[in-house]
C-alpha cells in the first residue's frame, strides 16, 4: 500500500534540466511506513475500540481517522473520502502492484514498487477493467495501449475542431508557473479545451475518470489538443516536474491551487502514422519503448511512484514527425512524383488528458 499524495504542473529547462511540456503540471502519489509497520495511502489512527483489533488495515474505504505525514507535506496525497480511495485503488491496480509472470490467468500480487527492471512484456494478456481492454506494453514501471479509446464520433468532433480554431505555440512549464518558449526542447503548437467546453468534451473527461476509478471529471484537467508538423518534436520530459539529465531525477513541484499536479497522463492520437515516418512516443527509461501513432489509440502510465514523488522511470518523448513523402520523391521518377506530390505529408495530431490530484 501507500500514502496517497498529489502532484503539480508544468518544469523549467537550463543546461542540464529538461522541462515538462505546456499546459497544466503533473503529480506524485506518497508511501509511508509509520509506527505500525503498515504502508499505504495513508495510516490509519485507529479509534480506542479498535487498537487492540489487529484486523483494522490501512487499505480501509472508510478509516476512522487518517493522518498527515510530518516529514514531507509536499508530497502527492489522494483524499482520504470514499471517492479517493476508489482512485487510489484504481491507480495501485494498475500500477503499484507487479504482474505475476508465472500466473497464467494474469493475475497480479501487492508488492512494493522497486527498481525498474527494464523487461518488456508483450506476452501478458491484456486487463479488462469494465469497457476499458488495457494491452501491457511494458512493465516496472507499468504502461498500457488501449486501442479505441477515442470513438469514431470523438474522432471526427476532434478533426473538425482542427478545422476551426487556431493553434499556438507550445511552451514549456516552470516551477514558478511562469511558462517559456524553448524551440530546442519543444517545437510542436496546440489548442486548449475549457473543462467541459462541450458535451463531446465532458463525455472524453468522464471516460477518463471512470479509467481511473473517479466518480466526477473534477480530476481531469482541461484537455489539449496537440499537432506535431514536419520536423517538429518534443524532448525529453516528465509530465510532473523537471527532469534532471544529469542526476536521472524529477523534481517535485510545490503543492500549488492555481496548478495541479498530474497524476496519470493518458495520451490519444488522432491519426495513423506511416511506420517510417516518425511520431512514436518514445519512453528512453523502458528499454526505448516506442508507442506508435494510430488512431483512437491511447497510451496510458503513471507519472508518480507509491511513495508519492515523481517517477523517473516514465520519462518521455515526442519523436520528430519525418517529411517522408518529401524524401522518397527526390529518388521518384517524374510521373510517380507528381502523384506523390497531391498527398500531404504527414502530420501528428494528439490529445493529452491529465488525471490530476485534488
Amino acid at each position: 500500500m501507500m500514502a496517497a499524495t498529489s502532484v503539480a504542473g508544468p518544469t523549467t529547462t537550463n543546461s542540464t534540466t529538461t522541462t515538462t511540456g505546456s499546459g497544466p503540471v503533473s503529480p506524485v502519489v506518497t508511501t509511508e511506513e509509520p509506527e505500525n509497520g503498515v504502508v499505504g495511502v495513508a495510516a490509519v489512527i485507529p479509534s480506542s475500540s479498535q487498537e487492540e483489533d489487529s484486523s483494522v488495515q490501512s487499505s480501509s474505504l472508510a478509516p476512522p481517522k487518517r493522518r498527515r505525514s510530518n516529514r514531507d507535506t509536499n508530497r502527492i496525497r489522494i483524499s482520504a473520502d470514499r471517492t479517493g480511495q476508489l482512485q487510489f485503488q484504481r491507480m495501485e491496480q494498475l500500477f503499484f502492484q507487479e504482474i505475476d509472470n508465472d500466473d497464467n490467468n494474469g493475475a497480479r500480487r501487492t508488492r512494493r514498487r522497486r527498481q525498474c527492471k527494464k523487461s518488456t512484456i508483450p506476452i501478458l494478456p491484456p486487463l479488462r477493467l469494465g469497457n476499458f481492454t488495457l494491452q501491457p506494453v511494458f512493465q516496472s514501471p507499468s504502461i498500457y495501449t488501449i486501442d479505441n479509446f477515442l470513438t469514431p464520433n470523438d474522432l471526427e468532433f476532434l478533426h473538425g475542431t482542427i478545422e476551426c480554431k487556431q493553434f499556438q505555440r507550445s511552451f514549456v512549464d516552470q516551477n514558478n508557473d511562469d511558462t517559456m518558449l524553448d524551440d530546442n526542447h519543444r517545437t510542436s503548437t496546440f489548442v486548449s479545451f475549457a473543462k467541459q467546453e462541450n458535451a463531446k468534451v465532458a463525455a472524453i473527461e468522464r471516460r477518463a475518470a471512470q479509467l481511473m476509478g473517479c466518480y466526477t471529471n473534477d480530476n481531469i484537467e482541461p484537455l489539449q489538443l496537440v499537432r506535431y508538423m514536419p520536423g517538429q518534436f518534443f524532448g525529453v520530459h516528465h509530465d510532473m516536474g523537471d527532469y534532471n539529465e544529469e542526476t536521472g531525477e524529477v523534481a517535485l513541484p510545490p503543492k500549488s491551487v492555481l496548478v495541479k499536479r498530474r497524476l496519470v497522463t493518458i495520451f490519444c492520437y488522432l491519426n495513423d502514422l506511416p511506420a517510417n515516418a516518425g511520431g512514436c512516443t518514445g519512453f528512453p527509461h523502458c528499454n526505448d519503448l516506442k508507442v506508435q501513432p494510430r488512431a483512437g489509440r491511447a497510451v496510458v502510465f503513471c507519472n508518480v511512484k507509491s511513495d508519492g514523488l515523481p517517477d523517473p522511470r516514465t520519462i518521455h518523448a515526442g519523436e520528430a514527425v519525418l517529411d517522408t513523402i518529401n524524401t522518397s520523391n527526390k529518388k521518384m521518377g517524374t510521373k510517380k512524383k507528381q502523384q506523390q506530390d497531391k498527398l500531404q505529408p504527414p502530420i501528428k495530431y494528439g490529445l493529452n488528458i491529465w488525471i490530476c490530484e485534488d
